[in-house]
């Protein structure tokens, strides 16, 4: 199915109306199998769609686990 292909800051923000996209905060965390931190940053093309709906400010996990800020 395509349900899993979608990447989980669009899935996120598709389940707010586009109204309330704007000015949003995205945090963006990432647990792998074996339960220890990765690296959530957000791809070059959710990037661009979070900036083109209006985010401003995106934290993701890095692989120590520590929150990253990203200003879009």
């Amino acid at each position: 199915s395509n349900f899993n292909k979608v990447h989980a800051e669009v899935r996120a923000l598709e389940c707010l109306w586009p109204s309330m996209r704007k000015g949003t905060k995205v945090y963006s965390i990432r647990f792998r199998k074996d339960g220890t931190f990765g690296n959530a940053k957000p791809c070059p093309k959710c990037e661009e769609y979070l900036r083109q709906n209006g985010v401003k400010t995106v934290f993701y996990t890095n692989t120590e686990g520590r929150l990253q800020k990203m200003k879009l």
